[in-house]
């Protein structure tokens, strides 16, 4: 789900609070006597351990999207303790971990608070990772940890996935209008968009119960898609809030119980195809189901060009110097494939494009002027860069998002992970990473071999069906 600020009145806003779902709510710390005295599932009776309960709270207003997660789970045997002894909390660079809190309930009946000093915290790419590490665990321990994460953003780090969600809500006269009324407010807050990270159901051990509350404000919308589910499983319960306050928010639950486990060295696992889980899209700020009902049909990807176009414009800052640059790399180039391979080479020279947070369409960089005086950015940036500079050198070349994640269909969700260079030549359509630096020009691995994207170009913006060539090692050419 993407997620956005709503605008409330000032009256309202005044009283708003995060408050969690009664759905949600579970003491900290508060272990009874069937947790503690719990053995292994009878559907699993050689469980090595159990994940007690694993809920979650996503609740999106005006500043943003808070989430708030706690786990609970209790050790059978030496082999549980090794798969949940070490947990990760992933985030943005730019959001904020806050409130992070792990116990150990020892089956002495001693409990051991962790300290937060000893949490460790490692930087991969845009991600941050924290890692929580139980040690020492026994068999009847209980393990317990909870977090909340303020995904942040700003107007600065809109990536394009983002960006056009911002810019179609913007443009509703109303919502407008709104905004300058609510003198209190602060300008700069309803710009704060972000999205709501997939919900996994099953863990390495067998689960008891999963559940997953989405807090909603009164005039968001969103769209799902779950993977694995049942039909009856697919289909959130809902309730309004309770109370004057609380009434202008939706509540969608998901909850599964008694989940078999999923083995992490699987690796058809690993990349998500077999997990049980549901994805998210937010759609609008404006209307019940305004952008819901278009998602099906091509309106919906065209707005998202047109308004991939405002990103653009934003991020193709570059300077005289980049753009004399370009354009005396393909002074003796004696066709376009030539110019073409040219620029790829001078775009890889130039910049080290960071793929180890995964492939995402979130920014490192405000500007390509900025990208190339930093020298690093994520892959799709290093792709942008590529078609700024065709276009500069009058060559026919777009930006296309594509999804790479199988189990997520894009015309459901409005959900993209990569982008890449289009390009029109007298040889046909030539569709590049510049990252993929072992494959002959026009050629791509594997995993960004899909059937559709959507080319961003204006009013002529949509889903476009495409034949993209698989891989040709460079050293294979002739």
């Amino acid at each position: 789900m993407r997620g956005t600020g709503e605008i409330l009145s000032l009256v309202l806003a005044a009283f708003l609070v995060v408050a969690v779902s009664p759905a949600y709510a579970q003491d900290f710390g508060e272990i009874n006597e069937t947790e503690r005295l719990a053995g292994p599932p009878d559907a699993m009776p050689e469980a090595d351990a159990v994940i007690l309960f694993d809920h979650g709270l996503a609740t999106t207003e005006l500043r943003g999207l808070e989430f708030k997660r706690h786990v609970r789970a209790k050790i059978f045997q030496p082999s549980g303790a090794e798969k949940l002894g070490e947990v990760a909390i992933k985030r943005l660079w730019y959001d904020k971990l806050m409130k992070v809190e792990a116990v150990v309930h020892k089956s002495s009946g001693e409990t051991q608070e962790l300290d937060r000093k000893l949490f460790e915290e490692v930087k991969q790419g845009i991600d941050c990772i924290t890692y929580i590490r139980f040690n020492d665990l026994s068999p009847g321990d209980i393990i317990e940890y909870r977090y909340v994460i303020e995904y942040y953003g700003g107007k600065d780090l809109l990536g394009p996935e983002k960006y056009f969600l911002f810019s179609q809500q913007v443009h509703y006269s109303w919502y407008k209008s709104r905004m300058k009324r609510s003198s209190d407010i602060d300008q700069d807050l309803y710009q704060h968009v972000t999205n709501l990270p997939s919900w996994y159901f099953d863990s390495p051990v067998f689960t008891l119960e999963s559940k997953l509350v989405c807090k909603l404000g009164s005039d968001l919308d969103y769209s799902y898609t779950t993977v694995n589910l049942e039909a009856e499983e697919a289909v959130p319960e809902y309730h309004r809030g309770q109370g004057f306050v609380q009434r202008v928010y939706k509540f969608y639950t998901w909850q599964l119980k008694n989940i078999p486990p999923f083995d992490p060295e699987d690796t058809a696992t690993y990349h998500d195809r077999y997990r049980k889980a549901v994805h998210f899209q937010l759609f609008s700020t404006v209307g019940a189901n305004r952008m819901v009902g278009a998602n099906y049909g091509g309106g919906t990807f065209r707005s998202i060009g047109k308004s991939f176009q405002g990103y653009l414009q934003d991020y193709f800052k570059s300077s005289r110097r980049i753009e004399d640059q370009i354009k005396s790399l393909t002074e003796d180039a004696s066709t376009t494939r030539d110019s073409i391979q040219k620029v790829c080479d001078w775009i890889r020279l130039e910049l080290d494009t960071d793929s180890s947070s995964g492939y995402k369409l979130r920014p490192m960089t405000k500007s390509l002027k900025e990208l190339f005086k930093k020298k690093q950015g994520m892959p799709f940036e290093a792709n942008l860069a590529l078609v700024y500079a065709l276009q500069l050198l009058d060559m026919d070349a777009y930006p296309l998002l594509i999804s790479t994640l199988e189990s997520i269909d894009f015309r459901k969700t409005a959900r993209f992970d990569h982008l890449l260079a289009m390009v029109s030549t007298d040889e046909g359509l030539l569709y590049i990473d510049v990252a993929s630096e072992e494959c002959q020009l026009g050629t791509l691995e594997d995993q960004f071999i899909v059937d559709e994207g959507v080319i961003v170009n204006f009013n002529q913006s949509g889903v476009i069906g495409i034949e993209p060539e698989p891989c040709r090692p460079v050293e294979d050419a002739s």
